[in-house]
């Protein structure tokens, strides 16, 4: 795995488990959904409970997550390592943020009061330098 794919599978994975856990906020810590979906249909033949489905679903994306968890603490040293080779704060403030913390690039360059077009530049720039 070349550097670059190793920051986009790192940045990849905080991007699923940040999905993933707004999946598991939108059910109740019983399992059960909220809102709307939390109505239960039991006049509908042939359905599933709805609370344990709503469980199931829930143990399924607690599953994801860990193995996401698992993913990114595997790559957590050889990442951390690459980082600490930049020499230049502006560009580990870029890397660190859109890699690490998966931040866009509207996002960085108001964090670090840049354009965007700057935050793109040294980003790239830092690509091929490690590429």
């Amino acid at each position: 795995m070349t550097n670059l794919e190793m920051l986009q599978a790192y940045r990849a994975a905080v991007i699923d488990l940040h999905d993933l856990a707004v999946q598991l906020d939108r059910t109740g810590s019983s399992g059960t959904p909220r809102g709307a979906a939390g109505l239960r249909l039991d006049t509908l033949p042939g359905t599933n409970d709805p609370v344990a489905a709503a469980m199931q679903a829930s143990d399924g994306i607690e599953e994801m997550m860990d193995r996401k968890r698992t993913e990114l603490a595997d790559l957590a040293v050889p990442v951390g390592m690459l980082l600490s080779q930049i020499g230049n704060f502006r560009t580990f403030m870029v890397i660190q943020n859109y890699y690490l913390q998966a931040s866009t690039d509207t996002d960085i360059a108001r964090k670090l009061s840049m354009s965007r077009a700057r935050i793109n530049q040294i980003r790239n720039d830092y690509i091929a330098q490690v590429g």
